[in-house]
């Protein structure tokens, strides 16, 4: 499988499982992953928010693979940002995976509705909260990373001003910053894709397919016929040419399995430019603020 390799040597599997909302219950998603698992899956990305960790967990258990064979992302909860309550979050996560370690560990996100009510409840403002207690989150990871509990950490959708505002307070650069990005909504990602490349921050794509929303694009159509592809495989495919990995979510054998091909095709450089230049102006192309988020 396709790796990319993190600042610190860590190596990430360019393709993984994503898991929100997979699966109508918990014994349906632990089926899921141990399906996934089986067809040659060895990233699964999950986060407290899921709440299917201990669904997860259970699919590790039962799988088949080794754990040191699987690469297991979480993200810590829009609630836990305090350093005391950050490492908390951890290890709980690791209690419900059934896992000594994680192989990645997110800040989930810099800001959310959730964050602000938690906040105010604590008596922080606003910008002392994402200032102070986010730094303290990415403070309480970095320990656990040299502590040995997590081997790679980072965020999840944060836009160059919060990462800024995490190197400013401590110094540390993360190693990951997951963000929604699909063909479609590249131009609004653009000066986050560049601020990421230039500090070796490793970019990897939630929702890469738009929802399916891509398949509709008919520079996608067409080069899915030139290259003999599907137009999800194109999307992904393009991802993967830009250096970035990605986690779409699937529940069906044929996606899944799809999902996770390699293409020995190559788009040319115009190609790709023209892919990065699409923008559609629809509800599954958006990118939320993430000072609203």
């Amino acid at each position: 499988m396709r790796e990319f390799e993190l600042a610190n040597g860590l190596r990430v599997p360019a393709v993984g499982l994503g898991t929100w909302q997979l699966g109508k219950d918990s014994d349906e998603t632990t089926r899921l992953v141990c399906q996934a698992i089986a067809y040659g899956y060895r990233k699964i990305d999950t986060a407290a928010g899921y709440r299917n960790e201990e669904a997860i967990g259970k699919a590790i258990r039962q799988c088949g693979v080794e754990r040191k064979d699987l690469f297991i992302t979480t993200k810590i909860d829009d609630v836990e940002h305090a350093y005391s309550d950050a490492k908390e979050a951890v290890y709980r996560s690791l209690e419900k995976l059934g896992t000594d370690y994680l192989d990645l560990c997110l800040i989930h996100a810099p800001n959310s509705r959730r964050m602000w009510e938690h906040a105010k409840a604590c008596g922080y403002d606003q910008s002392e909260y994402r200032k102070k207690l986010n730094s303290e989150a990415w403070e309480a990871l970095c320990v656990l990373q040299a502590e040995g509990v997590i081997r790679g950490v980072g965020v999840s959708n944060f836009s160059v001003c919060h990462i800024e505002e995490l190197v400013q307070e401590t110094g540390k650069v993360p190693l990951f910053n997951q963000i929604k990005l699909c063909i479609g909504c590249y131009p609004l990602q653009k000066e986050l894709i560049a601020y990421c490349r230039k500090h070796g921050i490793q970019l990897e794509a939630y929702r890469p397919l738009g929802r399916g929303g891509i398949a509709k694009i008919p520079f996608v159509q067409w080069l899915a016929d030139k290259y003999c592809m599907s137009p999800y495989q194109v999307g992904l495919h393009f991802l993967w040419q830009e250096q970035i990995c990605y986690v779409p979510k699937a529940s069906n054998r044929e996606r899944m399995q799809e999902n996770l091909r390699e293409q020995e095709n190559h788009f040319q450089e115009e190609e790709m430019e023209h892919l990065r230049r699409i923008f559609i102006e629809e509800k599954w192309a958006e990118v939320r603020n993430p000072d609203v988020f």
